[in-house]
């Protein structure tokens, strides 16, 4: 791979990736930000989050690469001063999404004063709809924040706000979000969201400290109070019985997760933390991966590729593909699976003692604190548990 000359070898530099998802022929552009930093590692900049994605890469002619963790590849070209590639997700069939990236400034720093809104998304049309609490900063012309609704939230967005226009992305390897509204008093309005190319959605805010959702504790519930029980397969394809034998004298977490979920990675890390500090005391772990294939063997491999790069030490499991409500045929003896993520607790009686719908990750700080805080404390009382 050969360096452009136009390029300084060891200058910080900042692009801006124009991404443009087709959506009913529509034309859209969706951003997202890429810092090449001065050992010239590739890293993608999404408010306070960093993500490495290649190592001392620099300017290349032109390149390919996995995206880390997910099942997604960026590749491209440099011409003069302009990148030129794709972003594909492979756990999608045929989803491809053309770029251009140019040299181009953006803010780095973080933005504190975030404002609560009561907000609303629905499909587009019209038919069906949800809330979330939008939490949003604005300083100057920039912008940073993210939704959370009952099931998650929209990690950390980034964007700007210009003659009240509000437009806020995000490019996390798997996500690409991107959101705009207009500001009028208290209120956001007009709002589109696009997800890819695969969705778009209408929503509107208004001010709202006082904004609230459902106690992610209670969305998922028992249904069949006789010892509980399921069965996934191993990465080899074996079948797996799990019941109170396996969870005898242990406190267990089963996580309801997929690879393809960045909740779900957020989540995995939290969950580590914890399994580092408890687990000779008692504390287990049982992820059931849900994915976008049924495949066995195509699932195996990326299943097993994000646990090496996570250093997960426990063993996943296969629940099968995401469609058909696969999850709750799995875990019968609940309501249903709402989420990706779901964390089923259960206590050394191998009782089921609480059931977490969702996951409200770093993005979201107090709320992240909160949750992380509460669910080791409760994880503390089990263990202490005769």
């Amino acid at each position: 791979m050969a360096l452009q000359s136009c390029h300084p070898k060891h200058q910080p530099q900042q692009w801006i990736l124009h991404f443009n998802p087709n959506h009913d022929g529509n034309k859209v552009e969706i951003e997202a930000r890429l810092l090449i930093d001065d050992s010239l590692n590739w890293n993608l900049v999404n408010g306070q989050e960093r993500i490495l994605i290649a190592k001392g890469m620099g300017y290349p002619d032109s390149f390919s690469f996995k995206l880390p963790l997910y099942n997604t590849w960026l590749s491209g070209a440099f011409r003069a001063n302009l990148i030129k590639g794709v972003w594909t997700d492979s756990s999608r069939k045929n989803y491809t999404i053309p770029f251009e990236g140019r040299a181009e400034k953006f803010s780095e720093s973080a933005i504190s004063n975030h404002q609560t809104y009561h907000v609303n998304f629905t499909t587009w049309d019209q038919n069906e709809s949800y809330d979330a609490i939008g939490s949003i900063a604005v300083q100057d012309t920039e912008a940073e924040g993210t939704f959370m609704t009952e099931t998650g939230d929209f990690r950390y967005l980034q964007g700007t706000m210009q003659n009240n226009l509000l437009k806020l992305s995000c490019f996390d390897g798997t996500h690409l979000f991107g959101l705009s509204a207009m500001k009028k008093g208290d209120s956001l309005v007009e709002g589109v969201f696009y997800s890819g190319s695969h969705s778009r959605e209408r929503w509107s805010g208004v001010l709202d400290e006082g904004a609230s959702l459902s106690d992610p504790d209670s969305l998922t519930s028992l249904i069949d109070q006789a010892d509980f029980t399921f069965t996934a397969r191993n990465l080899h394809g074996d079948s797996i019985q799990f019941d109170k034998n396996r969870f005898k004298d242990k406190v267990t977490l089963i996580q309801v997760m997929g690879t393809w979920c960045p909740n779900c990675t957020d989540e995995s890390f939290l969950l580590n933390s914890f399994y580092k500090k408890y687990h000779q005391q008692g504390l287990e772990i049982i992820p059931v991966v849900f994915e976008r294939t049924d495949n066995i063997d195509h699932a195996a491999r990326q299943i097993t590729e994000q646990f090496k790069q996570m250093h997960l030490p426990y063993e996943p499991y296969f629940g099968g593909a995401t469609g058909n409500r696969q999850a709750d045929k799995v875990f019968h003896q609940v309501n249903h699976i709402m989420s990706f993520p779901t964390l089923i607790i259960l206590d050394k009686k191998g009782q089921v003692r609480k059931i977490h719908t969702g996951f409200y990750g770093p993005s979201t700080g107090k709320k992240y604190l909160t949750y992380s805080d509460n669910l080791e404390r409760f994880i503390r009382i089990l263990l202490s548990e005769e």
